[in-house]
């Protein structure tokens, strides 16, 4: 997904009744999110867009014995918002399922599944396709009749930055930075109680720019978008921009705000080498939900 799933309608399948196998679909639509803001100083418009992609796929787990099935998507209905997941020669039963976007491969317990906000990388200046694989989303559903309809819990949070730069640069990375290790770097989703326990924590998140980075006359904007986990700041958080040269650009933000699941924030800032400043109001938006 370019960015995130929001709902989604799915039917589910097991192979342990004893119906005849058949080929059913499963629905998904997605919606976009409210745009929130933490520096009130500057509207917010609605930028961040949801739509699934060819190579999107979720698990969907049995509620007994947790068995993992994989769907694909076959095909779009109308628009990249919705999609046909199609699956073949699975018998469905009337049970409980538990669903868990994006994919994580093979799962040897749905109860405990491994993620990681580690190792994310944005392709370009202001572009967003790769928080897909970082928006970990969880589901279940009491599968009846060969139906049901799963509607997805995000269980994380990002950031939008808006970061203008005092001079010519190539920005090679841009890292989150708090004074203690308060950011989670793994962690552990039981999509059974649709919840994610933190495992591992960090006093740093980086995200990096591919290619050669990003380059920036003096005054432009860099556009970046960064997966988290919630947590809730410790007085301050610094952005920190990486260019070529090893020169750093920096942005201090003041809060104590608790960065909720399902919400973005945006954060509009001048680097500079060292800039004291504070983060305006704002409780975040919530993502629309059917």
């Amino acid at each position: 997904m370019a960015i995130a799933v929001a709902v989604a309608a799915i039917g589910g399948c097991s192979k342990e009744t004893e119906k005849s196998p058949r080929e059913f679909e499963v629905f998904a639509e997605v919606m976009n999110p409210i745009p929130g803001s933490l520096d009130q100083s500057k509207a917010m418009t609605a930028d961040m867009k949801f739509e699934w992609t060819t190579q999107d796929k979720i698990d969907v787990f049995a509620s007994e014995k947790g068995e993992q099935m994989i769907y694909s998507i076959r095909e779009f209905d109308n628009s990249v918002k919705s999609c046909t997941f199609k699956v073949v020669n699975f018998n469905l039963l009337d049970a409980t399922y538990y669903s868990m976007y994006p994919t994580q491969g093979a799962v040897d317990d749905f109860t405990a599944v491994p993620v990681t906000f580690d190792g994310q990388v944005q392709e370009a200046n202001g572009t967003a396709s790769h928080l897909g694989a970082y928006d970990y989303n969880v589901a279940s559903e009491e599968i009846k009749d060969n139906s049901g309809c799963f509607s997805y819990s995000h269980l994380v949070t990002w950031l939008v930055c808006n970061l203008t730069v005092p001079s010519a640069c190539t920005v090679r990375s841009v890292s989150f930075q708090t004074p203690s290790d308060k950011l989670v770097s793994m962690a552990k989703v039981n999509v059974k109680d649709g919840t994610m326990t933190s495992t591992d924590f960090t006093d740093k998140i980086e995200l990096g720019l591919g290619g050669a980075g990003v380059t920036l006359g003096a005054g432009e904007v860099l556009k970046v978008y960064v997966t988290l986990a919630p947590f809730t700041v410790p007085g301050k958080l610094t952005v920190c921009a990486t260019d070529a040269d090893g020169q750093t650009y920096v942005a201090s933000v003041s809060t104590s705000m608790t960065l909720q699941a399902g919400r973005y924030y945006t954060i509009n800032k001048t680097l500079a080498n060292a800039e004291s400043s504070s983060l305006t109001g704002s409780t975040g938006a919530a993502l629309e939900k059917k």
